[in-house]
């Protein structure tokens, strides 16, 4: 398979955005039921979540095994910090699917859905971070120092907009860290 990063940013955008506001979309069809609307807008958001933590990660595995100058650097925490996300996404699908055969899920209540949700999203903060650091190490062929992870950090939390701006940047890297 091949890595997204060689999509096309507007390809990349395409594949996470259409899917996910077309459930959406079809989310707020008033002639489904509530359960079936609130199906749909679910599923747009894991399927978005979803595209968005995959990208991180093939970045991010990508950059961490093109780092020639530096000690191999350990991706478990990348890893695991994608796990929490995804398991913030599970835990509704399951507490759906157990609604359609009329079980209740105890565990599951808002205060552990809100704190998973919090959570979930100062996890996806790492793989940023871990991708700004190594893509500047790439670039400048020396560890990075904090002052310039900032501006790739904020394109690549930016997305939508940013990938513009980090793709190329991402590709050159990845041609540089290949010579």
């Amino acid at each position: 398979m091949k890595n997204p990063i060689w999509l096309s940013p507007w390809l990349t955008i395409a594949i996470m955005y259409i899917p996910s506001l077309t459930l959406r979309l079809f989310s707020s069809d008033e002639t489904l039921m509530p359960a079936d609307q609130a199906t749909l807008g679910l599923l747009g958001s894991v399927w978005l979540t979803g595209c968005q933590a995959t990208w991180l990660f093939s970045t991010g595995m990508n950059l961490a095994t093109r780092i020639k100058h530096e000690p191999s650097r350990n991706t478990t925490i990348l890893k695991a910090s994608l796990a929490i996300p995804a398991l913030y996404v599970c835990l509704p699908l399951l507490a759906i699917s157990c609604l359609f055969i009329s079980v209740v899920i105890p565990f599951l209540t808002f205060a552990v859905y809100q704190f998973l949700h919090t959570l979930s999203l100062f996890c996806f903060l790492y793989p940023i971070y871990f991708i700004s650091t190594r893509l500047v190490s790439v670039e400048q062929g020396r560890t990075a120092k904090i002052g310039d992870v900032a501006i790739p950090f904020l394109l690549i939390v930016l997305f939508p907009i940013g990938l513009f701006y980090i793709h190329p940047r991402l590709k050159d890297a990845l041609l540089l860290a290949d010579r």
